[in-house]
């Protein structure tokens, strides 16, 4: 019959009904440098989405949208004074064609860590003209350290000369002078990570006049 006929004819065809979902792709946010975080470094987050290339980016610290943030890639300068946790991060992406959205990334925290401490040491301190003068700088973490030395301003670096030597952690100040006197930092230097301390406290160093010695005649 008519209908047995059609039913052949329809045998081992599938039918759907309703809508078929695939599962969108997911993205995923990573670090560089990896392991610690130092104050003062430079982070990079990158936004990764396993499938198609010409997604829109966006990105999100605190639940909050960073609306200028469009890129693969956030650059993010960790500022000196921060430690402990300065965030979660995470982002998704967006495109014209289907699938027009991803999955968003899971939370990254971001977590710093105190730059290692530069600890600065005068002696004799008072000084008297023409002494000699030792200001070491300590670090309790790593031995590799190259030191900076600075006075009256931190951006005032110490320069090497016949009186003023430097010779590993230690600044020696030859035939101290009234020149001499004023405020001293410290700060470590190395080429791994943590590429430096933190700058010392200051440290003032006094040169007193010369003694007079006074003889009174009776």
């Amino acid at each position: 019959d008519f209908f047995g006929k059609e039913r052949k004819r329809c045998r081992g065809v599938l039918f759907f009904s309703g809508a078929v979902y695939g599962n969108l792709p997911t993205a995923s946010v990573s670090v560089s440098p990896h392991g610690l975080l130092y104050s003062g470094e430079i982070v990079t987050l990158q936004c990764d989405i396993s499938v198609y290339t010409d997604w829109t980016y966006r990105w999100y610290q605190n639940n909050q949208p960073l609306p200028t943030q469009t890129n693969k890639t956030v650059r993010y300068i960790i500022p000196i004074i921060k430690t402990g946790q300065t965030g979660l991060y995470r982002c998704d992406g967006m495109r014209t064609e289907r699938p027009q959205r991803s999955q968003p990334s899971n939370d990254l925290s971001i977590s710093v860590t105190a730059l290692p401490k530069a600890t600065l040491l005068v002696k004799p301190n008072p000084v008297y003209p023409g002494e000699t003068v030792t200001l070491t700088c300590s670090v309790g973490s790593y031995s590799d350290w190259r030191y900076k030395w600075y006075k009256d301003s931190k951006d005032t670096v110490v320069s090497q000369s016949d009186r003023h030597t430097v010779t590993g952690d230690t600044l020696t100040i030859s035939r101290a002078a009234e020149s001499d006197q004023g405020l001293y930092w410290c700060q470590g230097e190395r080429d791994s990570r943590p590429k430096s301390t933190s700058i010392s406290q200051p440290v003032s160093i006094t040169v007193n006049d010369e003694l007079l010695l006074c003889v009174v005649l009776t």
